[in-house]
């Protein structure tokens, strides 16, 4: 009876030393209202093609959007810290794994044992190759959840990653898009203004 009342006290005291609570993303706040577009088909909750601006068809708006991604330092900084955040969880991943070293050395000469053996026999010891070999192997138990919790914490923070260059990516793209589109329409107003003032 003590063996299994200490066995359970065991349990629940190392159930309790669990690195934090599971992370649950916070509920929207009740007031907040819903999107309303006055046509369906526009407030779609489809994603947007990965290219959406090439839905103009337009090939010097392609090209322009092209070199603003090539040329946005932010969005190369974006990229950067994404790259980071990856290298980041890989090594943070690699702690769940065993590690292993192994050392080995040769030398040339006599070993103490050989010399007292062959001391022993009344012989002169001989110079021999001596070679030591060691491989070690370690694994860190996560009873408490510290590599899980670090995992899940690296996994997040490559995710905000992620969403932070898609941002970049996006008003990148959304900005060139607009200057383009008041180009446009700029131009065009240029071109009815001469006309009205040829007639």
């Amino acid at each position: 009876m003590i063996v299994r009342a200490s066995l359970l006290l065991a349990t629940l005291v190392l159930a309790g030393c669990a690195v934090g609570p599971d992370y649950r993303p916070p509920a929207l706040p009740a007031t907040t209202a819903a999107f309303v577009a006055s046509r369906a088909d526009l407030a779609a909750a489809d994603a947007l093609p990965p290219e959406w601006w090439r839905l103009y068809d337009d090939a010097r708006l392609d090209a322009l959007i092209g070199e603003a991604l090539a040329a946005n330092t932010d969005l190369r900084a974006a990229e950067a810290n994404l790259r980071g955040a990856a290298a980041v969880l890989q090594a943070v991943r690699a702690a769940r794994l065993p590690s292993t070293q192994v050392q080995g050395s040769a030398t040339y000469g006599r070993d103490g044992l050989n010399d007292a053996l062959y001391g022993a026999a009344g012989l002169p010891a001989p110079d021999d190759w001596i070679e030591t070999g060691r491989i070690g192997v370690s694994y860190q138990l996560d009873l408490f959840g510290q590599v899980r919790r670090g995992i899940e914490a690296a996994r997040a923070d490559a995710g905000a990653a992620v969403a932070a260059r898609d941002v970049v990516r996006v008003t990148v793209v959304a900005q060139t898009a607009a200057a383009y589109a008041d180009m446009c329409a700029l131009g065009q107003s240029v071109d009815v203004a001469q006309r009205s003032l040829d007639l």
